[in-house]
């Protein structure tokens, strides 16, 4: 299964490299996407399993490019929700040109998103709850009810 997960996600970034011309941000988000593991492992918090240390690279960089363009729409002078610093150095999509320079904020924050993955799947679950509740709920009734 994590192969088949592995796969469609390299099939994702492959196509997110040729659409958007830039394969140095989805580079450093699966770096990140792999450091995080490794370093959760390496301290002792948790202990790695190899279809975590598989997906995760793939996760690191798709998210990668998630938060990016996060950052380019809530730094959107329309928007202007974090200012225009982050407009000014987050502006790495310029359309469909593989010539494209990326700024080395930009590579930071990539890298910094593909690391920090997890937590997005958190927030986002998080979120899911908030706007859902009876969702929420109903697992937590069906573990009750299975726990007796």
């Amino acid at each position: 299964m994590a192969v088949l997960l592995t796969a469609m996600g390299l099939a994702g970034i492959v196509l997110t490299a040729c659409a958007l011309g830039h394969p140095l941000i989805l580079l450093l988000g699966a770096m990140g996407g792999y450091l995080a593991p490794v370093v959760s492992a390496l301290t002792g918090r948790e202990r790695a399993s190899w279809g975590l240390l598989v997906l995760s690279p793939v996760a690191g960089a798709l998210t990668a490019v998630g938060g990016l363009l996060l950052v380019r729409v809530l730094s959107d002078p329309h928007l202007n929700v974090l200012g225009s610093v982050f407009y000014d150095s987050a502006n790495f999509y310029t359309g469909f040109s593989n010539t494209a320079q990326e700024s080395p904020f930009t590579l930071a924050l990539a890298l910094l998103f593909g690391f920090s993955g997890r937590l997005f799947s958190r927030l986002a679950l998080s979120a899911s709850s908030q706007l859902d509740p009876s969702a929420h709920s109903g697992s937590a009734e069906k573990r009750d009810s299975g726990a007796t």
